[in-house]
């Protein structure tokens, strides 16, 4: 299981994992050892937090729903020996974070070690099956009906937001910038605005749109999401499926569909369309206004510069960027990399294969060292091939790619060459352009001057301050040369014969 739920590994843990039913395993002594995805949807609660609970009739704690929750979890009191220990099960009502309550029925399963000794309670949360209408009565109080409505209504209340937490769970990240990346998604599901989301290829782009769209009030969240690329279609499909065709064309006898009335468009790079195109989008806009339908366009360049390069109509950005999302790239945001890995480890985990717990501390110092041109799409990459390649738990630095590591520019180090300070070689600099202005005056000192923009005596204390000798020419500049190739052979016979002893 991964090391966010608990510590229990192996066949049993990934068991647990792909459960469909709430499970929580409990320790002899009341603590909580271990929770699988379900348990968290159901309770609300992370296993962060979680993990301090200790399951007794007498808990303590500032929240008077953990302190509920660790009363329903206490294990059974045990009036008899292990040997004859059997499951057993009770109705108990699930207090959530939010404060509401579920009907459940938990049953405890004594799990045994290797040696057959009883170590720990599995606990199961199945939902309480409905009563037999035949037992029904047919009268209603009409209160306690008012009351049963009320239930529901607050019940359905409380789906809602689960349902709304659940929508955002794709997101992954921690600390106050991506906290309001959530709240930016959240007004912009809201409404019905145009939305505009920039960001680097690979920051999930895509991503936050589908969740603005998924959380978006009904209807508009039951209609699909209608993707158009600029970058991938041809301009005459473009305009055939988002506009349908020009006014003064022929129809096309398998012309696309129209826009349905309250749908939202995908608009992918809109700098990339023709301008003609943007010309015409922008002067029907207000057909689409009239339809409610929503644009969420991506892009990965800035669009103040796609217009100021004439790439994107002024006034079509403006209706596009009603509000702007912008997205980080990952090596602004290395703090969250370590939360954000092991996220996506625990969502990795959950495909058949190795399941590693976690990553150890060198590998973690490689992750947050390497700058991820590629963003998270990259890190998922490299989190899948250290999962699928690795050996052992966790993941160590050997499991990860060599390219992410440098270990390919260390197979090929740069030869040892000898440091030269710097004033040496602006030394050499100087001498290389005072050569060359008296080679192409053919040695006249005043021609030479000129062409570099010295007056003559200057020119004159240049070359004596350098070293170089006017009646020489260019043989200073060779003498030069000549040095440092010797150097240069000396340092790579060095290097040759330490190669050989090695």
């Amino acid at each position: 299981m991964s090391s966010s739920r608990g510590k229990l590994g192996g066949r049993f843990g990934r068991l647990l994992i792909r459960s469909s039913e709430p499970i929580a395993v409990v320790s002899r002594t009341g603590r909580l050892v271990a929770v699988n995805p379900v348990w968290e949807d159901l309770t609300g609660w992370p296993w962060e937090i979680a993990r301090n609970l200790r399951c007794r009739p007498r808990f303590h704690h500032d929240n008077e729903s953990l302190v509920l929750l660790a009363r329903c979890l206490s294990p059974p009191r045990l009036n008899t020996s292990q040997a004859d220990l059997a499951a057993t099960t009770r109705r108990v009502r699930i207090p959530d974070r939010d404060g509401d309550a579920h009907d459940r029925l938990i049953t405890w399963v004594p799990l045994r070690d290797s040696a057959g000794a009883w170590s720990h309670w599995l606990a199961i949360l199945r939902p309480v099956p409905p009563l037999d209408p035949s037992h029904a009565t047919a009268h209603h109080d009409p209160a306690e009906q008012a009351v049963a409505e009320a239930i529901q209504q607050f019940a359905a209340e409380a789906r809602a937001r689960r349902e709304q937490r659940q929508a955002t769970r794709g997101l992954v990240g921690a600390g106050p910038r991506f906290d309001l990346l959530r709240r930016r998604i959240e007004v912009a599901a809201a409404c019905s605005a145009s939305v505009l989301i920039v960001g680097e290829p690979g920051t999930g782009k895509r991503l936050v749109a589908r969740t603005i769209h998924e959380l978006s009030p009904a209807p508009r969240n039951k209609t699909p999401l209608l993707p158009f690329d600029a970058t991938a279609l041809p301009t005459d499909l473009m305009e055939q499926s988002l506009l349908g065709p020009p006014p003064d064309s022929p129809a096309m006898p398998c012309s696309p569909p129209p826009i349905a009335r309250g749908a939202t468009i995908l608009l992918i790079e809109p700098a990339a369309l023709a301008r003609d195109l943007q010309a015409r989008l922008v002067n029907e806009f207000a057909r689409f206004e009239a339809i409610n339908a929503r644009f969420i366009s991506l892009t990965r360049t800035d669009p103040a510069q796609a217009v100021a390069e004439g790439r994107l109509r002024d006034d079509l950005l403006a209706r596009l960027s009603t509000l702007v999302i912008p997205l980080e790239p990952l090596r602004e945001r290395l703090d969250e990399l370590p939360a954000l890995a092991s996220a996506l480890l625990e969502r990795a985990n959950r495909a058949p294969g190795r399941c590693p717990s976690g990553f150890d501390t060198e590998a973690l110092t490689i992750l947050t060292s390497y700058d991820w041109p590629g963003n998270v799409r990259e890190l998922l990459h490299v989190i899948e091939a250290a999962r699928r390649s690795g050996l052992g738990d966790p993941i160590s630095a050997a499991d990860l790619p060599r390219s992410i590591q440098g270990a390919l520019g260390a197979a090929h180090p740069p030869p040892q060459v000898k440091p030269v300070p710097l004033e040496e070689r602006l030394k050499w600099v100087e001498r290389h352009w005072l050569t060359q202005a008296l080679t192409l005056a053919r040695g006249n000192k005043s021609k030479a001057a000129a062409w570099l923009g010295l007056s003559r005596a200057r020119f004159l204390r240049r070359l004596r301050e350098t070293g170089c000798d006017p009646a020489a020419g260019s043989a200073c500049l060779d003498n030069h040369h000549h040095a440092d190739e010797t150097t240069s052979s000396q340092s790579q016979v060095s290097d040759r014969k330490s190669d050989e002893s090695q």
